[in-house]
């Protein structure tokens, strides 16, 4: 018998419901002490779940067994779970638990054709150039946006294409002062960390001299209204679930996330997207 925190994770591509598992684990982590993650009944590894438990296991110091599941064993040991690999390689259709310095995000995110990152996206998201110009895009906005505002080392990235299903996955995540916390420290004022989050993806900026943060409103604008997407935000105990053509519900969670998770639903594209320049210009 395995004597510890028994994972029970959700098996459906509902994004709340999968961050719902997550956040249970946290909760009863710090309610309980458990120094054990019980892994064994694991059946299916999704980018916004399995992040968040690598990054648990090692802010924790926690031991964990390996799923019984033969598929599921192997994918964690194939994106290096839960200490990740410092080397981008790109095996089939994922790219691998990534912990990655915030200071160098030029050398992860590229649209260098020798990125195996750019590989992944143009292989399996769709070749059109403009799509994947937004795509690098989106993902150098957040790693910037962690850079300036996060106050923390290093991030992580994990990333799963699922053929069958016809879109990409993508989690990032910090463990830095969070939305809400960048926020205070600013003096911007609002009541609830789910207001927070909206003020953000409305653009409500930190600096000083004023004017529109870009970087999160841009990245979920381009998600959302330009692939037809889906995209998840939590910081702190805030939470945005924004849907296709920006349809965005804001909720308070009980439990928290030290730092801001974000998961980007990119569906497969047929066309070809207006191009980025232009459109930002």
């Amino acid at each position: 018998t395995i004597l510890g925190m028994l994972y029970r994770n959700e098996t459906s591509d509902d994004l709340l419901a999968q961050l719902k598992a997550i956040l249970k684990v946290s909760r009863v982590l710090s309610e309980n002490g458990d120094k054990v993650l019980d892994l064994t009944g694991l059946r299916w590894a999704s980018p916004l779940q399995i992040l968040p438990l690598a990054v648990l296991v090692k802010q924790n110091n926690l031991t964990f067994t390996y799923p019984r599941n033969a598929d599921c064993d192997s994918y964690l040991k194939f994106i290096g779970f839960p200490a990740g690999k410092r080397v981008v390689t790109v095996g089939n259709n994922y790219i691998p638990i990534l912990e990655f310095p915030t200071k160098t995000e030029d050398k992860i995110i590229s649209n260098d054709p020798d990125s195996q990152l750019f590989h992944l996206f143009s292989d399996y998201v769709g070749a059109k150039p403009n799509s994947l110009g937004w795509i690098a895009n989106s993902i150098s906005e957040m790693v910037d946006n962690i850079q300036q505002h996060a106050k923390v080392s290093s991030a992580y990235i994990l990333a799963q294409f699922y053929p069958g299903k016809k879109f990409l996955d993508i989690c990032i995540l910090d463990t830095g002062i969070s939305i809400p916390g960048s926020y205070e420290a600013h003096g911007v004022e609002f009541e609830t960390d789910g207001e927070a989050i909206k003020k953000a993806l409305s653009g409500v900026s930190t600096r000083r001299e004023g004017g529109r943060g870009k970087g999160l409103p841009t990245t979920m604008e381009a998600v959302s209204n330009l692939f037809g997407g889906k995209a998840l935000v939590m910081s702190r105990k805030g939470v945005a679930v924004i849907e296709p053509k920006m349809k965005i519900n804001i909720l308070d969670s009980t439990v928290g996330w030290q730092g801001t998770l974000l998961l980007l639903r990119i569906p497969v594209q047929t066309r070809d997207l207006p191009d980025l320049y232009t459109v930002l210009d």
